[in-house]
């Protein structure tokens, strides 16, 4: 008998024990937020991917990972602000896995000591929200002229490019500010009925293609709808003060 018969191959051995290891090694996963604590902006989240068991008989199956619990969930920010969205069961994440242990500096931030020397654990996740699979594309689709904030819908859309700010929605659109707001531009354009409550200041002419007044107070009590004046007269004339 050929020795090479007797002695498993190296090259063989050495792959299968690279691999062994390469399967217990986690780096990222897709996954479905099953649960969202806002207090903590934690999620538990059930991966997307399945994987292959050996049993002892040596048959194989494909079964549901573990939940992944008490997962920090990233939102965008920096310098003080942060971007949030309302989380939700069923939303898609990426999850990846930090390289060594990260209980200790989840809990108190700063550099820590490592409580546990594990690598690559399921344990150890950060979930990246916005993840899609197919059946969840955009519609309408993503604008490729620029930037937007939208809900999936597209109803509701702030969106910037390179000339031009715009705000669209089915709804309201509501602007509080505690001291005050200013619009500075060549032109303002207003389509539709305007309600102003509180006093009205106008610095500039006015011009107007229709002016219809309804029980506007002037200075001193009059209405400008339905004042008269003293002494009419006919001609050239001038009539007197109003009443």
């Amino acid at each position: 008998m050929d020795r090479r018969e007797r002695s498993p191959d190296p090259y063989n051995v050495m792959r299968m024990a690279l691999l062994s290891h390469q399967a217990a090694v986690w780096t990222a996963l897709p996954g479905t937020i099953t649960a969202f604590d806002a207090v903590h902006m934690t999620c538990e989240v059930r991966p997307g991917i399945q994987a292959r068991v050996s049993s002892a008989d040596g048959t194989e199956a494909w079964v549901e990972m573990p939940l992944l619990l008490d997962v920090p969930v990233l939102f965008p920010g920096a310098g003080g602000y942060t971007l949030t969205f309302p989380v939700v069961a069923g939303d898609e994440v990426l999850v990846v896995f930090a390289s060594r242990c990260i209980d200790a500096w989840w809990q108190s931030g700063g550099v820590q000591q490592q409580l546990e020397l594990r690598m690559h654990d399921l344990s150890d996740g950060f979930a990246i929200l916005g993840a899609r699979n197919q059946t969840r594309t955009l519609s309408p689709v993503v604008n490729s002229g620029g930037m937007q904030l939208r809900n999936d819908a597209g109803t509701s859309v702030v969106e910037l490019t390179a000339s031009h700010i715009g705000v669209t929605t089915a709804g309201t659109v509501d602007v509080a500010a505690a001291s005050s707001a200013t619009i500075a531009a060549p032109t303002i354009s207003l389509t539709g009925a305007v309600t102003v409550t509180g006093p009205l200041t106008v610095t500039g002419a006015t011009t107007a293609a229709a002016l219809v007044a309804t029980s506007v107070a002037l200075t001193g009590g009059l209405n400008f709808a339905t004042h008269h004046h003293t002494g009419v007269q006919t001609g050239s004339g001038s009539t007197g003060g109003p009443v």
